[in-house]
């Protein structure tokens, strides 16, 4: 170890405090790694030595595994390595999940025939971590070093509750992010400081090391249910990720399996056929693998192939491109890792260096030729076709080209209202979609696009001010566009023909995420526009809410969605008081939403670029040679618009009993479970000039319910009410003309409102309100893939659970597809 690159080990053995023979035990090469969090030490009654394993996957190679194992001989306790996915990481989705549990497999089968207790968590049913238990019980615990949210945050946490030894392991870098007492802020200073230490290690690759735990390894088995990982095929891999409260509308990527022996069979094929030329290629985006990159990183960022081996193969195989992926591995890679363990806050802009923290300020103001909400970035819905096409790589594959990853990360900090905006972009973008994402090599590469680990370069140029410039069209040019959209525009599996029944909420959530991911998807719908229970009636001069008046968010999933929706403006809160008019109360100040400009944004909003058959009702559908046949009212759909491979229902419960009773018995009962409210709403003007101080109220229920007035021209007010239940039940089969009347009459004893009588009409919602919702999200049947869908499903039903709804059908059929393939 060099004498001027001290850890926090040796600092501690140096001043004499007692980290006892467990850490003085440790080979010089574990050592060095080692953080030794507080001073405490091992608990003599703990049940076992824990390792929390979560982004060094291996049971090769392993800093971590191999203390984990030291001191579980030393202090003859039984091993326990814990693996969850309880966390509720931000970025949670089935792409990730896949990617981890076929990980885990591998892991599982490599520890057991070592001999080593692996556990793998899986909550159920919102059950709370078991890990706090676990290290409440523990002789020591071992934790992997991991300098990015929201780790240090719950290593920080479990920490405080400890009561015994905790060492932290670097087990990512060749160079230990140990070793280092301050962030590198450029490659070549990081470069020169470190090439000893590369050298060093490099040449002698990690120490062969037998992992055998020479303690009694019977264990204790009360603490949790562990996930038989290693015996689970991937249907049941579909079932368990579908139970997950986390993003289904991201899909595995199925052409890059999780695990090590994947990482390193696609580490084997590039050392045999794009190594050599890595230094020539390794820049052009639009060669087809393994020329060009080694797409190795999501394999190196969940730690489930060695660093330690890839680089020494690397420099063993000296080939052409050896020096400069070497280059790539160690000294970009590692210089992240470095800067992210010494830096407070690597997800601010204070994470940059003061001059480009001071250039963006300065020209944070400057005009922008365009901007763009994050809906459209995370589509591809760009003026520049390069950067859809580098985004669509990200949101389809989960990966994207490192040297176009670089203009892709530059266009987003011109393309954003502030500096700020910029890099939350930039981070979630990468993080939601990259199977990389959320890695310390991901914050180098979005950071240095705002000027990390650079310098100023003048002329200073509008917005990005003195921070390097680097133009799409430019690198455009630079490279076969055509052969890259080519590349990117496959699919995950097979590309699937699918219908989807219903262009309410449910409907366009899941066409909207499977068109995003290169399917072929129709949309059938019976009205002359999307919307359903969110639909806006327009008579001019006015326009009438007449379904939903607004909604609320609760479920993490569904609050970003809202954040996102706002920030398009496609929303906004709802403005003005909502009272209780039998006792003139303020009703609750939780957020409510309202479309801008008519709730129908909404659904206008996800159904750009689908394509819509308006006015067309399905009124049959049938199966025939594995595919679904639909027919229309009116028969107007030409052969093409009638054959799909996969058919979605999203309507109303009792529509989709009738679709379905003959052709899938048991989806068609679980619809006909479920009952409906009908509601009665009317719609009319009022006069503005003497409104009350609210714009939402609840009504006394006989029989109104609901009122909300908004402002409609200078002198009147829309109103819309919504009758009662039982109300609009005994009226079922009246004609909308007298409804509309008592209706009126109604509104105008409750809240003394002059009323237009010409201008008011009645609508009837048959299917308006679910009064028994059915508990699961989504159902699909894979071996027919058929799927349903609506706010009937989800437990709530309200906007947000059909939107809940449509996301979960959506990962049920873009799993399939993984199992399928």
């Amino acid at each position: 170890m060099s004498i001027e690159l001290l850890n926090n080990f040796s600092i501690l053995l140096m001043q004499n405090i007692d980290v006892n023979a467990l850490t003085a035990a440790l080979p010089i090469h574990l050592a060095e790694r080692c953080d030794v969090i507080g001073t405490e030490p091992p608990n003599p009654d703990g049940d076992w030595v824990v390792y929390w394993m979560h982004h060094a996957m291996r049971g090769h190679d392993n800093p971590a595994l191999e203390v984990a194992i030291t001191f579980a001989n030393s202090l003859r306790k039984p091993l326990m390595v814990y693996q969850g996915l309880g966390g509720q990481h931000a970025y949670d989705s089935d792409r990730s999940h896949w990617f981890i549990l076929q990980g885990a497999h591998d892991v599982a089968r490599e520890l057991n025939e070592a001999g080593i207790d692996y556990r793998f968590w899986l909550p159920r049913d919102h059950a709370r971590s078991p890990l706090p238990t676990i290290v409440s019980r523990a002789a020591a615990l071992v934790m992997e070093q991991m300098p990015v949210a929201p780790f240090p945050r719950w290593q920080a946490k479990l920490v405080s509750r400890a009561t015994t030894t905790v060492v932290r392991v670097d087990a990512r870098c060749i160079v230990p992010m140990t070793l280092l007492n301050q962030a590198p802020d450029r490659a070549f200073r990081y470069r020169d400081k470190t090439k000893h230490e590369y050298r060093q290690r490099i040449a002698a690759g990690w120490p062969a090391t037998a992992l055998e735990v020479h303690t009694d390894t019977t264990q204790v088995h009360d603490v949790f249910e562990s996930l038989p990982i290693a015996t689970l095929s991937d249907s049941d891999l579909h079932t368990l990720i579908a139970s997950q409260p986390i993003d289904h509308t991201i899909g595995p990527v199925i052409d890059t399996p999780g695990g090590s022996t994947a990482g390193y069979q696609r580490w084997q094929t590039f050392l045999d056929q794009g190594l050599a030329s890595y230094h020539k290629k390794r820049n052009d985006a639009a060669l087809r693998w393994p020329q060009g990159v080694s797409r190795l990183s999501p394999y190196l960022h969940y730690g489930m192939v060695s660093p330690f081996r890839i680089a020494k193969q690397t420099e063993s195989a000296n080939l052409g491109g050896s020096g400069k992926f070497l280059e790539e591995l160690t000294i970009w890679r590692e210089l992240a890792h470095h800067f992210c363990a010494h830096c407070d806050d690597p997800d601010s802009l204070a994470a940059l260096p003061s001059w480009a923290q001071k250039t963006l300020r300065e020209h944070a103001e400057d005009h922008r030729e365009h901007t763009y909400p994050l809906t459209a970035l995370q589509r591809g819905s760009t003026h520049s076709e390069l950067w859809n096409l580098a985004q669509r790589s990200l949101l389809v594959h989960g990966e994207l080209h490192n040297n176009l990853r670089m203009t892709w990360a530059k266009a987003i900090g011109e393309w954003r209202a502030s500096p700020s905006e910029a890099l939350a972009a930039l981070l979630d973008l990468n993080h939601r979609y990259a199977l990389d994402g959320n890695d310390p090599s991901s914050y180098g590469g979005l950071l240095w696009a705002l000027g990390l680990f650079d310098r100023p370069f003048d002329p200073p140029q509008p917005v990005l001010g003195t921070v390097r410039p680097r133009s799409v069209d430019a690198h455009a040019k630079r490279m076969d566009v055509p052969q890259y959209r080519q590349h990117i525009g496959r699919t995950q599996g097979q590309r699937r023909r699918i219908a989807v029944i219903g262009a309410g909420i449910s409907g366009l959530t899941v066409a909207r995420a499977l068109h995003d991911h290169n399917h072929d998807v129709s949309v059938f719908e019976k009205s002359r526009g999307p919307g359903g229970r969110t639909a806006t009636r327009r008579r001019d001069p006015y326009q009438f809410d007449h379904g939903a008046q607004y909604f609320t968010a609760t479920d993490p999933r569904f609050v970003r969605q809202t954040r996102l929706w706002h920030e398009a403006k496609v929303i906004r809160p709802w403005d003005g008081a909502i009272v209780s008019l039998q006792d003139s109360r303020s009703v609750s100040e939780k957020a409510r939403w309202h479309g801008t400009g008519g709730m129908n944004q909404i659904c206008r909003h996800l159904a750009e670029s689908l394509d819509i058959k308006r006015q067309c009702r399905i009124t049959q559908i049938r199966r025939q040679d594995d595919q679904w046949i639909i027919d229309s009212e009116h028969g107007e759909l030409p052969d093409r618009d009638r054959v799909f491979d996969t058919l979605i229902i999203t309507a109303p419960a009792p529509q989709t009993h009738q679709l379905l009773s003959e052709v899938h018995p048991e989806f068609a009962e679980l619809a006909a479970s479920i009952d409906y409210d009908p509601c009665w709403a009317m719609m009319t003007v009022v006069d503005a000039t003497d409104l009350p101080a609210w714009r939402g109220a609840f009504g006394s229920g006989q029989p109104v319910d609901w009122i909300s007035l908004r402002s409609a021209a200078e002198d009147s007010a829309t109103c819309v009410a919504h009758a009662s239940p039982a109300w609009s039940q005994q009226h079922l089969e009246s004609d909308a003309e007298s409804v509309a009347d008592m209706l009126a009459d109604a509104v105008q004893m409750e809240t003394g409102l002059p009323i237009d009588r010409a201008a008011t009409v009645a609508h009837r919602w048959r299917y308006a309100r679910v009064r028994n919702p059915a508990l699961i999200e989504a159902a699909f049947d894979p071996l027919t893939r058929l799927g349903i869908a609506g706010d009937w499903l989800g437990g709530n039903a309200r906007i947000e659970s059909a939107w809940l709804s449509g996301a979960a059908l959506c990962g049920h059929v873009l799993r399939a597809q993984s199992i399928s393939s």
